[in-house]
């Protein structure tokens, strides 16, 4: 979103590293406290208003706008943007997404002004994962060994499931013991290769 990425959103929990690591990357990060009276609606206005002030005053040339949200409020800004010459993209999920965001009313009037909605639902794998037990017992499991010569990091194993484009949850017992858990066999047989190719000295 112009030269200058701005990101506004609700402050994370205490122990988040999310937004530290997001403005490490150069992004400008605006985040406001959360409470049922406002309901996030400053953070929503804030959003709405930098979007335009980026697009339409500070980026040289238009380009694409990616909006992470389905608040019909956000329609007013966009119908600016559109106007300008943007590019705009929706991503949030089917079920939380205004109309007036999927097919606003400028759209109607012009036709050469689309937007493109994609929704999330089908995409949650790729950014978001689980940490904990399978209660349902019914899932495949993949089973690795504790090891003293080898410590396994979040980014390793999340690296087996976004390779293999599965929804990433495991789960480290008390005696060490790692526990990844799949779909199914196909999944889990995909997992024990992978592993094999990339860590084969991997106790299992």
């Amino acid at each position: 979103m112009g030269s200058s990425p701005t990101i506004v959103g609700s402050c994370p929990p205490p122990d988040d590293t999310l937004w530290n690591k997001i403005k490490v990357l150069g992004y400008e990060v605006t985040m406001y406290d959360w409470n049922n009276k406002n309901k996030e609606k400053r953070v929503d206005m804030k959003l709405g208003i930098s979007m335009v002030v980026e697009t339409l005053f500070k980026a040289k040339d238009p380009g694409i706008l990616v909006l992470v949200a389905g608040d019909g409020d956000y329609e007013p800004a966009l119908e600016e943007i559109l106007k300008a010459g943007w590019k705009v993209e929706i991503q949030f999920w089917a079920s939380g997404t205004s109309r007036h965001l999927k097919t606003p009313d400028i759209a109607h009037k012009n036709k050469e002004l689309k937007i493109v909605y994609k929704p999330l639902d089908h995409e949650y794998q790729n950014f978001t994962y689980c940490i904990g037990p399978d209660l349902t017992k019914k899932k495949s499991i993949f089973q690795i060994e504790h090891d003293m010569n080898h410590t396994w990091r979040n980014e390793e194993i999340m690296k087996c499931y976004t390779e293999l484009q599965l929804f990433c949850w495991w789960y480290k017992k008390e005696d060490g013991t790692l526990e990844l858990y799949f779909n199914s066999k196909a999944q889990l047989e995909r997992a024990s290769r992978w592993m094999k190719k990339n860590f084969p000295d991997v106790n299992t």
